[in-house]
């Protein structure tokens, strides 16, 4: 795929949030040369003056909040950038996804097919059909081989499937398992961490959550680009409100801060103390920012991790899942469609 494409796919994911970035970027800029056009002395009368009552700080407040706005802006705009080089170097060709299965369900296997089937998808299966022995086991070496990722739908009993398994843990390929069935178990060769998702719930939500997983950990470019949105919604709903309030005392600790300084170190420091306080917070709070983004790439990691068995989850594999899947809507429909439990042994 070209870079032209690339560019093309990004733009159509992450324009929102880059008109809201410039959005706030005009605004204050309009609103800045505005004021300085018609009244340059609007804001500093009251700063200078520091004239009695509210109008004052809330001056004084709008003002450090629209250099935090801006500044926070620049940041998600270079963070926007740092996802764009990420997800240059994902996966821009279709996840190759082998479905193995029990005979039994062979319509679901084929049912899961067309709908996982996309542009960023290729499904494929073995249909149940007289072949030579050698020629099966060559074809599903290789097609678990090739494959970025499997899908498993067991039974109760010992079956084909269970080497299947075996083969794929053996060469750390990413497995999903579906539950259609209060009698599935668990193969004797696979662990137990592996992710499970509900074939009803999958159905509920025309299995888009599934689609979703599969991106997620098969470290898809159209979803890598997403890093940025679960960014700026797991940093908001998180610490949104005690960004806001603790910016909001900024100006009552600073001019505590001010008549202290003044007082007992040197006067002339006194007008530079507003400016370390806002804009130290303000460098905070982009900091605790880009540190929510890195806990979002590295639960992205893990979550592959989980998929793959190279970490042992067992039964607490969805609250792992949904460290890094509980940020977004569309990333919650997935954890509803998890298992919370993994499927019983079938030999314990």
């Amino acid at each position: 795929m070209n870079i032209t494409k690339k560019a093309c796919i990004f733009f159509k994911n992450v324009y929102p949030i880059m008109i809201i970035i410039l959005a706030i970027i005009s605004i204050l800029l309009l609103g800045y040369l505005g004021i300085h056009r018609f009244n340059d002395h609007w804001f500093s009368q009251y700063e200078n003056n520091r004239q009695p009552g509210l109008v004052g700080p809330v001056i004084r407040f709008l003002k450090q909040l629209s250099a935090m706005l801006l500044f926070t802006a620049v940041i998600s705009l270079l963070v926007g950038v740092l996802s764009v080089f990420r997800a240059l170097l994902g996966k821009w060709t279709a996840i190759k996804v082998f479905i193995i299965y029990e005979n039994q369900y062979g319509a679901i296997a084929g049912k899961l097919k067309t709908k996982l089937k996309s542009r960023w998808i290729n499904p494929t299966f073995l249909p149940f059909e007289p072949m030579d022995h050698d020629a099966l086991i060559q074809q599903v070496q290789r097609l678990i081989r090739t494959a970025d990722l499997i899908i498993a739908l067991p039974g109760m009993e010992r079956s084909f499937i269970d080497a299947e398994i075996f083969t794929a843990s053996i060469l750390k390929k990413p497995i999903i398992y579906v539950k259609t069935s209060k009698e599935q178990k668990t193969p004797d060769t696979s662990y137990r961490g592996y992710p499970v998702f509900d074939l009803e719930a999958l159905q509920h939500y025309n299995y888009r959550p599934l689609v979703s997983f599969i991106l997620y950990i098969g470290n898809a470019s159209i979803d890598l680009i997403k890093s940025i949105f679960r960014t700026f919604s797991r940093f908001y709903k998180q610490r949104g409100l005690f960004v806001l309030a603790t910016f909001g005392i900024c100006d009552f600790l600073a001019r505590l801060a001010e008549q202290l300084i003044a007082f007992f170190v040197n006067p002339t420091w006194e007008e530079k103390i507003t400016f370390f306080i806002y804009w130290g917070f303000t460098g905070i709070a982009v900091l605790v920012f880009l540190i929510v983004y890195a806990q979002v790439i590295l639960e992205r990691l893990r979550a592959k991790r989980i998929a793959r068995q190279t970490i042992r989850t067992g039964d607490v594999t969805l609250e792992l899942l949904s460290k890094g899947l509980s940020a977004r809507s569309e990333d919650t429909t997935i954890l509803e469609c998890i298992v919370a439990e993994s499927l019983p042994v079938r030999h314990a």
